[in-house]
């Protein structure tokens, strides 16, 4: 893999990561009757709603399932990518050589007690490790776009 590989790579990942959020916030709208509206440039107040708010993408998918999981299992979001996305933000880079050659490994440590820092998240983004992680966000995503595209037959009031 080369750099630029490396980097689109990179990029898919995390184009899929906030496009997943988007999708959350938007079914979030419209299941809690929200106005979704287009944010004309220059504003700078807006109302609050799920497409504005400061919630996580991990408590966008836990509410999220709790609207679709009791009847519709089949549409519930794997929570693991909240990992993937925690660590391409807070993760390190170390290189596996001296100089750095790809691929290389991303680890993420928890905030450390008593001097010690625990590793939450090692892997080695090799090709392997971006072809899953790009499956499973799309995986992802086709769920909460089944979902909405299925809407008329899922009973909920607002979508």
């Amino acid at each position: 893999m080369t750099f630029e590989e490396h980097a689109s790579n990179l990029g898919k990942l995390i184009t899929n990561l906030q496009g997943l959020e988007l999708m959350l916030r938007q079914f979030l709208c419209t299941a809690k009757n929200e106005t979704i509206a287009m944010l004309p440039i220059g504003q700078t107040n807006v109302p609050e709603n799920h497409l504005t708010n400061y919630d996580t993408l991990g408590m966008l998918i836990e509410k999220y399932n709790n609207e679709v999981s009791e009847e519709f299992p089949n549409f519930t979001v794997d929570a693991s990518v909240v990992e993937l996305r925690d660590a391409l933000a807070h993760g390190r880079l170390f290189p596996e050589s001296k100089p750095p050659k790809l691929p290389q490994r991303i680890v993420k440590f928890n905030r450390p007690k008593n001097g010690i820092a625990e590793i939450v998240f090692d892997a080695v983004m090799d090709q392997t490790w971006f072809d899953e992680w790009q499956s499973r966000l799309n995986e992802q995503i086709d769920k909460i776009g089944n979902c909405l595209c299925e809407h008329e037959s899922l009973g909920f009031g607002g979508i």
